[in-house]
């Protein structure tokens, strides 16, 4: 169990005011540019197989493979050193690790979250994109910044390292110890009206801007492929976005790299 208090203050840049703004309440007729927001976070976290070795006032954490429980609750208190905001946000994450063998392992994340408020969608649910040529685990790597934005979300990701379980059978590839992985991921979500009538859509157009919107029907979804272990530290994944395709191809499809060590 842990307690976490938060005050924060955030001012969007010259060059961003317009594509990353809001209205700061109903009737939408004033931007806002800077929010102050104060919040207090209670978390739980179980993991049930986890123990702990103890050698000379020295406590060591050991986490074997298996299901990893988390909740948490957050508190948005207006009035506080200035914060304007009152609202609520509850998060459940189930993460587990499944061992396989000479087949390697999968990981799978699950976590599902939802506000009560009505607040500037900055505070809401906003899915992480990735711009970059660098992977990063904890986004979509297909994603665009800020594309998504959600009151309530369902989130998941599988990936499958199978530990050149492949690579091995194969004459020189089993030298290099290059290992493969497969993953997925994915994420839906709702926004309700009077979230959606704080973003200023109509302004965010004129400026020739994509709005940010809510998802329709369907989830946003992307799948890869990758070899990791390259030269002890590389790694390099092939994505493709399955759903919200683009019309530009290199949205679509991308290679990642990034660089650990993975004994």
């Amino acid at each position: 169990v842990s307690g976490v208090f938060s005050h924060r203050r955030y001012s969007l840049p010259e060059n961003q005011r317009f594509q990353l703004a809001w209205y700061d309440s109903l009737p939408g007729n004033r931007v806002g540019f800077n929010l102050n927001n104060a919040t207090a976070t209670l978390k739980i976290r179980y993991e049930p197989r986890a123990f702990y070795l103890v050698r000379r006032n020295r406590r060591k954490k050991i986490s074997p493979a298996g299901p990893v429980y988390t909740l948490s609750f957050m508190q948005g208190i207006r009035g506080f050193l200035g914060s304007r905001f009152e609202y609520t946000r509850l998060a459940t994450q189930w993460e587990h690790t499944k061992i396989w063998g000479p087949v390697g392992r999968t990981v799978s994340k699950v976590q599902a979250s939802k506000v009560f408020g009505t607040i500037p969608y900055p505070l809401l649910d906003i899915p992480l994109g990735n711009q970059s040529r660098v992977l990063n685990n904890r986004s979509f790597n297909q994603m665009q910044l800020f594309e998504f934005v959600a009151d309530q979300s369902f989130q998941w990701s599988f990936s499958h390292h199978f530990n050149g379980f492949f690579f091995n059978k194969i004459g020189g590839f089993s030298k290099l110890k290059w290992r493969e992985i497969i993953h997925t991921k994915g994420v839906i979500g709702t926004l309700h009206p009077e979230n959606q009538a704080l973003i200023p859509q109509e302004i965010q157009s004129e400026q020739n801007l994509i709005p940010i919107n809510g998802f329709s029907n369907m989830p946003y979804m992307e799948a890869g492929l990758g070899i990791e272990n390259m030269f002890r530290f590389f790694r390099v994944d092939a994505i493709w976005r399955l759903t919200y395709r683009s019309p530009y191809p290199e949205r679509n499809f991308g290679i990642k790299f990034s660089a650990f060590v993975k004994f």
